[in-house]
């Protein structure tokens, strides 16, 4: 959060930039990042289910 609230401060001074906070998660293999910017724009749906789809889709290996 402490992050968070820095990089706002920080680019409340300076229009049209981006701040890129990265963090772990709740468990350490885990890891979250935030994309800020002080332009609002359009909001474009994810294509996550998509994407998972198409990896989903690719050959594994058996681990025999």
């Amino acid at each position: 959060m402490h992050g968070i609230a820095e990089t706002v401060t920080q680019m409340q001074s300076s229009p049209g930039q981006f701040g890129l906070v990265g963090a772990n998660g709740h468990i350490m293999s885990k890891y979250a990042v935030g994309l800020y910017s002080t332009t609002p724009a359009e909001w474009k749906p994810d294509r996550s289910a998509q994407l998972q789809a198409q990896v989903d889709s690719w050959p594994t290996q058996s681990m025999t």
